[in-house]
């Protein structure tokens, strides 16, 4: 994984306006819908309370290619019910979005994120991030995912410099590019079960909240699901706390019944 870091120098006045208003924008994705209030008096009933809720529109700055005989498309829901649609242009996207989704530390994902660049000659360019993440200290990081092969065009190698160089100027804190070779098969298969998860259960959630509390040393995750008496709904609210890091695995290794966990104080 290849990666920027923001150098110590001024931004320029264009670079703040950027960053105040994909701010802005986060702050607004952050807040709850808005759901239709009934007067205790009037004795209504909400019709709707229990429809089903549809995810939010995706925000990227461009809409993907359908697919083809050379390339993939697709879509995922991120975040809690109703959570969001994300657009991905392949597979490989696919991968990246559930490894970023599920960090502990995330506010907020985004795809297809524009960015203006000049080159060399200084004409401008427009360059789409695959993905801008924000985490809960603020700092951005672009995101590039490209196929290992692709990055042995030294053309593309400089692209990616230029841009890289530019964006840390103000636009993010850091950007990264990331290929097949940079994802643990381990990993991705947590982050598809913890993305699974993701919805809370609040009576699951407080059983494993009690049966993990007073935690000293290592325990299985099995002996913790028979402590909730919960069956599958205690192991996915067990699931739940690794994502949160509230538990952590003893070993890097594929989250199951018989993985040794121990709670973090």
């Amino acid at each position: 994984m290849k990666y920027f870091k923001a150098p110590t120098i001024p931004i320029d006045e264009t670079a703040l306006e950027m960053r105040s208003q994909a701010d802005q924008e986060t702050a607004a994705l952050q807040q709850p819908d808005a759901l239709p209030v009934v007067g205790k008096e009037s004795g209504e009933t909400d019709l709707f309370a229990s429809a089903t809720r549809l995810p939010s529109d995706s925000i990227a700055a461009r809409n993907i290619l359908k697919s083809s005989a050379y390339c993939a498309s697709g879509q995922v829901v991120i975040g809690a019910y109703p959570g969001r649609l994300i657009q991905l242009d392949s597979e490989l996207e696919y991968k990246v979005a559930l490894l970023l989704s599920v960090q502990p530390d995330l506010v907020d994902l985004r795809e297809q994120v524009r960015f203006n660049w000049h080159d060399q000659d200084g004409k401008p360019h427009k360059h789409f991030f695959d993905f801008v993440t924000t985490c809960k200290t603020g700092q951005r990081t672009g995101v590039m995912v490209k196929e290992a092969k692709r990055l042995r065009s030294e053309r593309l190698q400089r692209e990616i410099r230029m841009i890289g160089a530019q964006a840390v100027a103000g636009f993010v804190d850091r950007v990264i590019v990331v290929t097949q070779r940079d994802i643990n098969p381990v990993d991705l298969h947590n982050a598809k079960l913890l993305h699974e998860v993701r919805h809370p259960d609040p009576e699951a959630d407080r059983a494993a909240e009690e049966a993990t509390i007073g935690m000293v040393g290592a325990a299985t995750i099995a002996d913790l699901v028979a402590m909730t008496k919960m069956g599958s709904r205690g192991f996915r609210a067990l699931a739940r706390l690794i994502r949160k890091r509230a538990v952590v695995l003893i070993d890097h290794e594929v989250v199951a019944y018989g993985s040794l966990v121990r709670r973090v104080f």
